[in-house]
Parts: structure tokens; sequence; C-alpha cells
């Protein structure tokens, strides 16, 4: 029957599309005031954004209330001269910058890896079809009713083992183990049985390494006599998806070093909590305007890198596992059980095919745009049927095709009939005359 429903919402709630999209030519105002899906949002969920306003504020009442008042001149001791800080801020913004270059290389490592996973459900949806097609319907040898049956279940079995286990590590990956939940959604979207789903339960590994297995025993079951001949294409490719999840795993099991995330934590601590001191010391408000900006921005630097070190969850940035699934679901089902049977030449009829049609070399892009020969690419485009002169190197539309198709029979005849040397010289001298 395929898959019940495609609700993107309700299925795999933890999954949620968490990628915002937006325009790159928006105003630059709007897009600098956002609040939802940035950093912004993120630092006003942290205590210490808060932590650090406080004693800012903290710090600047008690300066225009008089009671830090000494200290803003350079002779007290707790005057802090702005000119000490300069090296101290430019080793802050070198590692802060250079923990957010590795998390966001991390990040496009750990996409490369997912989506390039996720094509090979496209790509064996194709190999099902080509290894274990569906009978042509003239085929009465083959096309017995209970023959299309197993051939298309065992399409489909395997297809649902892929795409399930595809789900049951991303569950992994978001949890470490798959809940009872979660295995509920999986077997109301018909990508698991319930005795699957208890079977699975009671495994001592990882969920989704057997089910990929259980694809390719799937698979060597049904190619039956060709299973030598075909079962490498299988598994080729569930040899790539495994070979995916394990660098996706190892990835995310071995973040940044703890001693540069600790150095890092450690200068933003010292730089907010001096900021926070030195710029309460002006009468001006505009410093309070400054320091949270400033804090803002570094702050949120850092947690944009940790949402970065690990798309797999429910931050701003996490990958959309879930709309990418979907699609790649959806696109697959759709192909797998296409009936286009009827549209596809056969091989007796190749020979009646049209010639495609090609631009003049160097002339691809000379085209008018109004031409209604050609309405998808609006060019005007040429016979390849007609001849190349050596000469000229280009299409020339006065040789005589009828011409060209005698000659050709001729060769083959008399390649045919003379034979050796002789037919040669005559295949030879038929060419010479006819060119």
């Amino acid at each position: 029957q395929g898959p019940r429903s495609w609700p993107a919402a309700s299925f795999c709630v933890f999954l949620l599309i968490m990628v915002f999209p937006y325009d790159p030519n928006q105003n630059m105002f709007v897009a600098g005031f956002t609040y939802t899906h940035t950093v912004v949002e993120l630092c006003f969920q942290k205590l210490e954004f808060w932590m650090l306003l406080a004693v800012h504020l903290f710090a600047a009442i008690l300066f225009k209330t008089g009671h830090l008042d000494a200290e803003s001149h350079k002779h007290s001791i707790l005057y802090l001269p702005w000119s000490l800080l300069g090296i101290l801020v430019a080793l802050t913004s070198f590692f802060i910058v250079f923990y957010t270059n590795y998390c966001f290389s991390r990040y496009l490592e750990l996409y490369e890896y997912t989506r390039n996973m996720l094509a090979q459900l496209m790509e064996v949806t194709q190999e099902l079809r080509f290894r274990m097609p569906i009978p042509f319907p003239e085929d009465d040898d083959k096309a017995l009713p209970e023959h299309e049956s197993k051939v298309r279940g065992a399409r489909r079995a395997i297809l649902r083992y892929l795409v399930a286990s595809m789900y049951l590590f991303f569950f992994y990956m978001s949890g470490n183990d798959v809940s009872e939940n979660e295995y509920q959604q999986l077997i109301n979207q018909g990508l698991l049985y319930v005795e699957e789903k208890a079977w699975l339960e009671n495994f001592p590994g990882h969920p989704h390494s057997i089910v990929l297995d259980f694809a390719l025993q799937v698979a060597s079951e049904a190619l039956g006599p060709n299973r030598n001949r075909h079962i490498r294409a299988f598994s080729r490719i569930a040899n790539f998806i495994r070979r995916s999840q394990v660098q996706i795993d190892d990835q995310i099991k071995m973040p940044m070093p703890f001693q540069i995330f600790h150095i890092v934590s450690l200068m933003l601590t010292i730089n907010f909590t001096l900021w926070a001191y030195g710029m309460g010391m002006y009468q001006t408000s505009i410093a309070t305007i400054i320091f949270f900006f400033t804090l803002l921005i570094f702050l949120g630097m850092k947690e944009l890198s940790a949402a970065l070190a690990d798309p797999f969850g429910d931050d701003v940035v996490d990958f959309p596992l879930n709309a990418w699934l979907l699609v790649y679901w959806k696109d697959c089902h759709y192909f797998l059980e296409a009936d286009a049977i009827s549209l596809i030449q056969r091989p007796e009829n190749f020979e009646g095919a049209e010639p495609l049609w090609v631009p003049l070399p160097g002339e691809e892009d000379e085209y008018d745009a109004n031409s209604e020969s050609t309405p998808f690419l609006g060019g005007t485009f040429y016979d390849p049927r007609r001849a190349l002169t050596p000469a000229q190197g280009r299409i020339d539309s006065g040789v005589d095709l009828e011409a060209k198709t005698r000659m050709y029979a001729r060769r083959r005849g008399a390649g045919a009939g003379a034979g050796g040397p002789e037919g040669a010289q005559a295949e030879q001298a038929s060419s010479d005359s006819d060119d």
C-alpha cells in the first residue's frame, strides 16, 4: 500500500524544521532587528547574559550615585585603563572567530555526509526499477500476477527498511536510544511492523545497523538466480549508507578539544566581567547600550558555534531532518510505484526513433527568444542527420540524406559479400566515389 500518510508536522515531533528560510536581498534593518530564529533568541535564554547585564547595571548605578566616583580617576586602585585591555580583546576576538569557523566547517561536513546518505535513497530506487523490473505486459511467460506481486513486495520492503534505518539513525543521534514513542511513530507510518519493533528492542546493537542489513537480505532473496550479478549494486549503496552513518557518529563524538573550549570560555568570562565594570564608569547611558550589544554579539557567536557543532537536535540552526527525509521518501515512493511501462519504447521499435535536436557548435547562445520552434529552450536548433563536412567543420544542409543511406548500404553489402582484401577495396572505392 505504501506510506499511509505524509504529515510532515505530526511525524517525529522532535525533528522539526529548524532551518529558517530568508531572503539575502532583504532590507538590512529588517534583517538586523529580527528576533525569532536568531542568536538573539539564544542569548536571551542564557542565564549568564542576564547575570553580566546585571553586574554592569549595578556598577553603573554605584558610579552614578557617587559610590564609585573615585574609581574613575587614574590614581584609584580600581581604575580600569582601557588601553591595557587591547591585547586581551584582540586575543578574544581571534579565538572566538577561530572557534566559530571550526564549528561551521564541522557543520558543513555533517551536512555533506547527511545529504549524500539521503541521496542514496533515490539511487537505490533507480537500481530497484532496473534490476527488479516489473515485466512488460506482453511478456506472457513472465507477467504472472504472483510474480509481479513478489517483485513489487520485495522492492517496497527494501525501500521501507532503508528509510526506517535512516530514521532510526537520526533518532539515535538525537538521544542515543530509540524511545517507545519513536518506535510507535515508525509503526504508524508503516516503516516498521510490530513484530520487527519487538525484535529490535531486544537487539543488543544499534537498530539502524541491523535494519540496513534487513534490506540487503531481502534484495539477496528477491534477486534469486541473478543474485551474484546484481547484489553488488545494492551492497555498494548499503555500505555507503553505513559508512556515512559511522562518519556522522564519529564526527559528533569527536568535538573540539575541551582545552580550546575552556580557554575560549575563560577569555569571554574575563572580558565580559571587565567590560561590565569598565563601561559602568561612564556618565553617559550610551555605555550601557554599547555593553548590551557587545555582550550580545560575542555571546551570540559562542552560542551559535555550540549549535553548529551538533546539528542533530532542536536548535535554530539544526538540520530539518524530517523535511529532508519526507521529501526523499515521497519521491522514492512515487518513483518506485510509477507504472510507465506502456510509455517505454521497446527494443524492436528503436530503429524508428527520431534523432535528438542539437545546436550548432559555438552557437548555443545565439537564439531567437521569440522562436516558436523550441518553446522550452527558445533557440533555433538543427537536425544532426544533416552531414558534417570536414572542410567546413559544421553541418551542411545540402547533403542528400538518401544518397548517404544508399552509400552505407553498399558498404555493408560489399563487406559482407566480398570479404577479405577485395571487399575492403570495394568498400574504400565506394566510399571515395560517394564522398
